[in-house]
């Protein structure tokens, strides 16, 4: 309550990865409502935020973030087609999520695209994206990378891991 506006702001941003890491999928869009009422025009915020969207299952929500975005700092593109990607991997647009995800090479992009790769029955693609990540961060494994990410609908996250592992990406 006696925190300076850039610290309540910082303190729900990371409050929203927590509370969706701990399932409590409610408690984060508090925090990612708190976040961006703190900060509106932050698009750095917004776009970071966009991931906990989709995990929190508003996915096109986080679309309309990155249009926004985009249309406001192109400059950060890097970061909303990330969440792009991830929003459209959601909702089964894979090809959607390919456009994204190739603008990007953010945190695991590359496992991203060897998911909508293997979506669009583009096994090679998908190996190839895992090969490039693994010369990136050559101890990522499947468990590794679940370990990251909690989704209100779990069958979302279990689907990604067979993609992956159907990819290639080491188990551990």
């Amino acid at each position: 309550e006696h925190l300076s506006p850039q610290v309540a702001r910082e303190a729900n941003w990371l409050m929203s990865f927590v509370l969706v890491q701990e399932k409590d999928f409610d408690g984060a869009l508090a925090a990612v409502n708190t976040t961006v009422a703190l900060a509106p025009y932050d698009t750095f915020m917004l776009s970071s935020l966009m991931v906990e969207l989709v995990q929190i299952g508003r996915p096109d929500q986080a679309l309309q973030w990155a249009d926004q975005d985009a249309a406001r700092d192109p400059a950060l593109g890097w970061a909303y087609n990330y969440g792009r990607g991830w929003a459209h991997l959601v909702l089964g647009r894979f090809g959607e999520a390919v456009d994204a995800l190739t603008q990007t090479e953010f945190n695991d992009a590359h496992l991203l695209l060897a998911i909508a790769y293997v979506r669009l029955g583009r096994l090679a693609e998908a190996r190839a994206e895992v090969g490039k990540m693994m010369k990136i961060n050559p101890g990522i494994t499947l468990q590794a990378w679940r370990l990251g990410y909690s989704f209100r609908d779990p069958a979302l996250l279990d689907r990604y891991f067979l993609d992956l592992m159907q990819s290639g990406l080491p188990e551990t």
